[in-house]
């Protein structure tokens, strides 16, 4: 580092380089005569002016604001809340039923649809949530089981009989006697299918609805042959024209002159069902009902049904003049129905 040379620093060597220079001259005792001239000092006086120093005091005032404290007497208002306890007029309560069904699409949606629409209209106090539900025969047993089954539903008589005995229905007999406009005679009756029987199922039904009630029909349908007339025609068929004037080999022949494979055009649609397929087949060939009267067993084992039955199976795997199942989707498209 350079160093640097202040003026108190130069002082301090010139006075140590005296001091060494007299220690020098420090010997034996000399003494030597010279005269030496000697300068006449003068002292001359320098007007200095004069220092004054005055002390002043510095008073700072800083201004600090305070609030101002005001007291003011505020009167103290007290509102007293009575509270009055009104009891409301009670409301009608609103009534509200289940109703579960798979009739959802089709002609039987729509059925259900006016149906629903109607009751809605008729009994307005009345609530109706439809539920509904595609695989019916899965549900409802597994809804009465848990014991959250619905307050209605629309099945089957097979249904009917196989839940009556576990208790899974509600009597409604004494509520129908009540209503004024219902007559018995209005209504299509089938033993054991909504009314708890066990009489003689002999073909045909009796007329008029009896025994324990426990539902009502809500639809009616008519078996019977229909036929396309054109494609007949053209396969050179001439369809009956009156009851009791055909068997059921005029049958077979009339399904082999329609039954084109190559085209996907059949003699006859088979309907898996017991309401539209096999009864009917059973009841023409002279089975008198299709279980006993106790509802313990079903008629099948009889030869008129296995007859009967075979012929039906026989025109889909035999004879080839019906669809298998698996076209019947394909045939029906956007109808529903491969007819």
């Amino acid at each position: 580092m350079a160093l640097r040379a202040t003026r108190r620093r130069i002082l301090g060597l010139m006075a140590a380089g005296l001091g060494a220079t007299t220690l020098a001259a420090c010997g034996e005792a000399q003494v030597v005569t010279k005269e030496v001239p000697v300068e006449k000092t003068v002292v001359k006086e320098v007007p200095v002016e004069k220092v004054v120093t005055q002390v002043v005091e510095k008073t700072v005032t800083k201004e600090v604001p305070v609030e101002k404290v005001v007291t003011k007497e505020v009167e103290k208002v007290v509102t007293q809340i009575v509270e009055k306890v009104v009891t409301a007029p009670p409301q009608a309560p609103v009534n509200f039923i289940r109703y579960v069904s798979n009739h959802t699409a089709g002609p039987r949606g729509n059925a259900m649809k006016w149906a629903l629409e109607r009751f809605a209209q008729s009994r307005p106090e009345i609530k109706v949530r439809f539920e509904p539900a595609g695989a019916l025969r899965d549900i409802l047993p597994a809804q009465f089981a848990a014991g959250i089954a619905p307050d209605a539903t629309l099945f089957t008589q097979a249904w009917f009989i196989e839940f009556l005995p576990q208790g899974a229905f509600a009597e409604i007999s004494g509520a129908i006697a009540k209503l004024k406009d219902f007559n018995k005679a209005d209504y299509y009756f089938l033993p054991d299918a909504y009314t708890d029987n066990k009489i003689d199922h002999s073909f045909p039904a009796p007329q008029l609805m009896n025994g324990p009630q426990y539902g009502m029909p809500f639809q009616a349908a008519i078996s019977g042959f229909v036929a396309n007339v054109t494609l007949a025609e053209k396969a050179g068929v001439t369809l009956p024209s009156k009851e009791l004037s055909w068997t059921w080999n005029d049958w077979t022949e009339w399904d082999k002159k329609m039954t084109n494979p190559d085209a996907k055009t059949f003699g006859t649609q088979i309907a898996n069902s017991p309401d539209f397929g096999w009864w009917p087949q059973m009841y023409s060939n002279g089975l008198k009902k299709p279980f006993n009267d106790a509802l313990t067993k079903s008629m099948y084992d009889q030869p008129e049904a296995i007859e009967a039955f075979k012929y039906w199976v026989d025109k889909i795997f035999v004879q080839k003049v019906a669809p298998p199942i698996e076209l019947h989707k394909e045939l029906a498209a956007e109808f529903g129905s491969p007819f």
